[in-house]
């Protein structure tokens, strides 16, 4: 029976451990994907069709693009797909992390001011392992991930 059970365990998809707070919210995701050029780590159970809300321009105060009230850390290459490597955030980098919270038809966007992803092997339309951490204005979201590819997630 305990072999059964690790087997469905091995087999259930993405793993993170994923901790902080944008300054305003603690955040506790409970669904991670990567696809196109972002990676994404929401606090609603959303399954890979659930994602396609996903978008390059997140804009404080602009209409939300999910319907529902969500938290999501969402990481986002400027120019490429995902990529191996290790990269800053902040300025003019080539990455970006938006802490975004949409709440009662409200949208709310923080930007991390500094820090870093690590992202340390890509298997294509499988895997992406790795690590970041984040600094916001007032607050600071870091983790460490392998999560699943979704085919839902564009650019």
């Amino acid at each position: 029976m305990l072999v059964f059970l690790s087997l469905i365990a091995c087999q259930s998809g993405s793993t993170y451990d994923v901790t902080g707070t944008d300054g305003y919210s603690s955040f506790n995701p409970s669904t991670a994907f990567f696809g196109a050029s972002f990676i994404v780590f929401t606090n609603k159970e959303q399954d890979c069709m659930d994602m396609a809300w996903v978008q390059r321009t997140n804009m404080d105060g602009e209409d939300p693009p999910y319907e529902s009230n969500l938290q999501a850390l969402q990481i986002t290459f400027n120019e490429s797909d995902v990529t191996e490597g290790s990269f800053s955030v902040g300025g003019e980098a080539p990455v970006k992390a938006e802490f975004l919270n949409i709440s009662d038809g409200t949208f709310g966007v923080s930007k991390a001011t500094e820090g870093t992803l690590e992202v340390d092997s890509i298997e294509d339309e499988s895997f992406v392992t790795g690590a970041f951490n984040f600094a916001f204005s007032e607050g600071q979201i870091s983790g460490t991930y392998d999560i699943e590819w979704c085919v839902n997630i564009k650019t």
